[in-house]
């Protein structure tokens, strides 16, 4: 028996009604939803697909984010700096000299996957072990779609079958799994997409020598329980329901500024607006 049930659909109502269906019969609290815009990709984080460098790789580029981010005069939350300590926690340093520590003494330290830090840097694209979800399937709807419509006009991508969203019963992963989740009160894009990030705290670093030797997030939530609340809902790639489904979400302002708000994604909004307009009328 498998972990989950794969719910195939072949128009966008058929699809948006499937997500729907996960949400009545479960409730809100109960359901986190992940995009992907080929179905037959597997749920493997970013940081397990390539070999970016040794087992020290995500601790360095997390690292160098938060401290670039600091620099740059990003807002970072307050306990974000807090996920690199000494394995002895009697110790306590002052930043500057727990990094100049660090770096001479790196294979002694042990860091906080779990903490804000690799939220923000996986959602700043930066790969490391956790998968991206989350609480509203129109934002892993949106995410999906937007992955199949870069696939279809890139030559150098295969054009998927099929796009997905799976809808992960909630309960069992926060049981199973690590899970980041916080108010986002001052990262406006995460608050929008009302994300959260889970992750494997039961993989053995010490024995992997990379990390594209650690296996997907399908061999821990095949061991769940409650697997038939479990849903992939799968939707056939076709031009014509790539474009519906943008509009679907688009109408529900699911949409590039409001998923990155910035400046220029709201002037870009704003100004295609007035560029679609007849000059005539």
């Amino acid at each position: 028996m498998s972990w989950y049930t794969e719910v195939a659909c072949t128009n966008v109502a058929e699809f948006i009604e499937a997500i729907d269906e996960t949400r009545s019969s479960y409730g809100t609290e109960l359901m986190v939803y992940r995009g992907l815009g080929d179905s037959d990709f597997d749920l493997r984080p970013t940081l397990y697909r390539e070999r970016f460098g040794d087992i020290t790789f995500e601790l360095n580029i997390v690292l160098d984010f938060m401290l670039i981010s600091q620099r740059a005069g990003l807002i970072i939350p307050p306990d974000a700096m807090s996920f690199i300590a000494l394995y002895n926690r009697n110790t306590r340093s002052k930043l500057t000299t727990l990094l100049h520590e660090f770096v001479e003494h790196r294979n002694t330290y042990e860091y906080d996957v779990g903490n804000i830090a690799f939220a923000m840097a996986r959602h700043a694209e930066i790969p490391t072990r956790h998968l991206d979800c989350s609480w509203d399937p129109l934002v892993a709807t949106y995410f999906a779609g937007a992955s199949a419509h870069e696939a279809y006009f890139d030559e150098n991508k295969e054009t998927p079958k099929d796009i997905a969203v799976w809808a992960l019963h909630y309960p069992s992963l926060r049981m199973n799994f690590g899970v980041i989740h916080h108010d986002w009160t001052h990262i406006p894009s995460l608050r929008n997409q009302q994300g959260l990030f889970i992750f494997d705290p039961t993989i053995d670093v010490e024995s992997l020598k990379c990390w594209t030797e650690a296996p997907s997030f399908e061999e821990p939530l095949s061991k769940i329980p409650f697997k038939n609340m479990n849903k992939k809902i799968t939707l056939t790639f076709t031009p014509a329901n790539i474009n519906e489904l943008a509009r679907y979400v688009t109408l529900r302002n699911i949409c590039d500024w409001t998923m990155f708000p910035t400046n220029q994604n709201v002037r870009n909004a704003v100004m295609d607006r007035y560029e679609r307009r007849d000059p005539a009328t």
